[in-house]
Formats: structure tokens, C-alpha cells, sequence
């Protein structure tokens, strides 16, 4: 009958095979109770925490970008994020990057400034859309105003 765990017992090897062999041996845990979890997950980055931050960037971004450029209508896709937040993560992985550890007790904190500092965002926006709204609207009336006058007191000079 088979050995349902082989050893190295058996084998004919060389010196440095069978120290390696020991080595080997040494860091596999003696039976499964002692073993480790194994991972589902390939990353160690949190990849939710990854997408907001990038969302968060990407919007000051284009916000910024908008501005400089003096051009409203200049937009970063949704899908932008999902596909920098994905080549982004490997990167994170790869360099072992995290949230450092001085960070890691204010965390909750931090995401709560961050989703109120992206509500205070959105109402400057608006709030300055709203301005050139009124203020074209304004200009629009004054110009209609001045030619209704120009218009009535040409009538009343004829």
C-alpha cells in the first residue's frame, strides 16, 4: 500500500539533498492542526479601501484638471478607477505597501474625513454651478432689459 505522506526515508541522496530535505522538513507544520490558514486572496491590500482612495484621487484630479484647463466639461470615466485601482493593486503587493502603522489607529477616522471631505467637494461644486447659473442668468436679463428700453425710448423719439 502507498505511503500517504512520502518521506525522503527512501530516497538516495547526496548530502546537500538530504540537508535540504531536513530544512524542508523543519518548516512543515507536523500535522494540519497546526498549519496555518491558507489565504483566498493573492493580495494582501485591502482592494475596497484601494478603489475609494483612487475614486477619491481621481475626482481631485479631474477637479483640479477642470480648473487649470478652464474647461467644465473634461471628465475621467467611472470604469478609470475600477482599471487603475486594478493595476494599482499588484504594484501595492509588490512593494509591500500598506497603511502605515501609526495610521492603523485612526483608520475609521481617516475614511470618515475622507467621505466627508468628498460630500464638502460635491457642494462647492454645485455651489459654483449655481453661481454661473445665476450670473449668466442676471446677464441675460440686463441685456434683455437694455434693449426693451433702448427699444421704447426709440419709439418715443420717432
Amino acid at each position: 500500500m502507498n505511503d500517504v505522506n512520502p518521506s525522503t526515508a527512501d530516497w538516495d541522496l547526496s548530502d546537500t539533498e538530504e540537508q535540504l530535505a531536513m530544512q524542508l522538513d523543519s518548516l512543515e507544520p507536523e500535522n494540519e492542526a497546526t498549519a496555518a490558514p491558507i489565504e483566498t486572496t493573492n493580495s494582501s491590500v485591502d482592494e475596497a479601501g484601494v478603489k475609494f482612495v483612487v475614486g477619491g484621487l481621481l475626482a481631485g484630479f479631474e477637479f483640479m484638471v477642470k480648473k487649470v484647463a478652464k474647461n467644465p466639461y473634461l471628465k475621467v470615466p467611472e470604469e478609470t478607477g475600477d482599471a487603475l485601482a486594478e493595476k494599482l493593486i499588484p504594484v501595492l503587493d509588490k512593494y509591500d505597501v500598506g497603511t502605515p502603522e501609526f495610521l492603523d489607529r485612526w483608520k475609521e477616522e481617516l475614511e470618515l474625513g475622507m467621505v466627508f471631505a468628498g460630500v464638502c467637494v460635491g457642494l462647492y461644486q454645485q455651489h459654483v454651478e449655481i453661481q454661473k447659473q445665476l450670473i449668466a442668468q442676471a446677464k441675460t436679463q440686463e441685456v434683455t432689459t437694455s434693449d426693451n428700453q433702448g427699444a421704447e425710448s426709440e419709439k418715443k423719439a420717432a
